[in-house]
């Protein structure tokens, strides 16, 4: 999360560009937060939040509409995999209420 919150305050001032090979590799250790879907869940609405308070971003209801169906998507994939279904489902109807469009 810390990572995004890093990404996306870059993005908001500077201009980005996508790049077709990976550039990183992702590493999970045990006692990482993404191994806990309720802290991920909780630390990706804090960044969106403090994101969408940047004049950058002020004032676009519809991209932060966006951000959040895609971190209650996120959210429904570590709750799946964490085993807990019922939380998953909420999110991701939560996600299709937000944003219906593909993704």
């Amino acid at each position: 999360v810390e990572d995004r919150d890093m990404w996306i305050r870059i993005a908001a001032r500077f201009p980005v560009a996508i790049v077709p090979v990976p550039l990183t590799w992702y590493r999970r250790t045990p006692g990482s937060m993404s191994k806990n879907p309720e802290r991920m869940e909780h630390f990706e609405r804090v960044v969106l939040d403090r994101a969408f308070r940047m004049p950058e971003l002020a004032g676009r209801p519809i991209l932060r509409r966006k951000a959040l169906g895609l971190a209650a998507y996120a959210a429904a994939l570590m709750y799946r995999d964490a085993g807990t279904l019922g939380l998953a489902f909420t999110r991701a109807l939560r996600s299709a209420q937000l944003w219906p469009f593909s993704y």
